[in-house]
């Protein structure tokens, strides 16, 4: 399989479902298979159109609602576990289903991952976004958050988390069907990582499933609306760059919604540390 990887550095992007995808391999990696190595067009996947790559099947895919992870598995089954596909402005990216090479890429892929796009909207509004960083901004961000999931460091939150999957489990024990089957998991599993996110966070008491307050629904909305603003960053033509179009405004509102809620929480907590109480997300703010 790593004989299709070469030494071709671009930016990288990730689908984290069933399949991912990377469009960046360290030259390092590819060097220490020279013999190995085959040229980047030998990469199998679906055959790209002239400008618009593979954008009008990948459209058509989204528009039926079928799951992306299910067009990717069976494009797997039908070009093998790595495989290219092209989309404009973003250009050919190398899709990888093989955990052991994904692990290799991942580790290969050089400090600074690279976000074109949605860098390309935080840098037009000045809007501050950890997902959007790239360079040294992305590293001391990424730093600061990584250390918190060091095994020594877990300690000092994880008593903090346990009630949020206790009360998720009881939610789902008193939902579930006689079949023990419960319907539409994927809002249930949103609402459990934004409560984990926001006690990791901003240490905040966020219920979503039992009580859940207004300004806490509100920003889990815009959570939402900001990770559907990326996939269609991702498979949609940019031309947001040349006019303000419907998913200029959509991201651009995603974003400012999230920046203003999470500001709250943020102010709430800075007030907290000056009132000298504790916090178990100190040590993270710190960083």
């Amino acid at each position: 399989m790593l004989s299709f990887l070469k030494q071709r550095p671009m930016p990288t992007t990730r689908l984290a479902v069933r399949c991912v995808t990377t469009s960046s391999h360290s030259k390092q990696q590819a060097a220490t298979r020279p013999q190995q190595a085959k040229p980047f067009n030998s990469i199998p996947g679906p055959k790209p159109l002239p400008l618009l790559g593979n954008l009008l099947e990948i459209s058509k895919v989204r528009k039926s609602g079928e799951p992306l992870w299910e067009f990717y598995d069976r494009k797997f089954k039908e070009y093998g576990e790595i495989m290219k596909i092209t989309l404009p402005g973003v250009g050919p990216m190398v899709i990888v289903a093989d955990p052991d090479v994904l692990e290799e890429v991942l580790r290969a892929e050089g400090k600074y991952p690279q976000s074109p796009k949605m860098k390309w909207f935080s840098d037009q509004h000045g809007i501050p976004a950890t997902f959007s960083n790239e360079g040294e901004d992305w590293k001391r961000d990424r730093a600061a958050v990584s250390k918190q999931a060091l095994p020594r460091n877990v300690n000092s939150y994880i008593e903090g988390l346990n009630p949020i999957y206790t009360r998720f489990s009881d939610h789902l024990r008193k939902i579930r069907s006689e079949d023990d089957l419960i319907e539409d998991f994927t809002p249930l599993s949103r609402k459990l990582t934004m409560e984990a996110t926001g006690k990791f966070v901003f240490d905040a008491d966020l219920d979503l499933l039992v009580n859940p307050k207004e300004e806490d629904l509100k920003f889990l909305d815009k959570v939402n609306q900001f990770f559907e603003g990326v996939g269609r960053l991702a498979y949609e033509l940019p031309l947001y760059k040349i006019y303000k179009n419907n998913l200029y405004h959509f991201y651009l509102d995603a974003l400012r919604g999230c920046l203003s809620h999470g500001g709250k929480y943020a102010n709430r907590l800075q007030e907290k540390l000056e009132r000298g109480e504790s916090s178990e997300v100190q040590g993270m703010l710190e960083q």
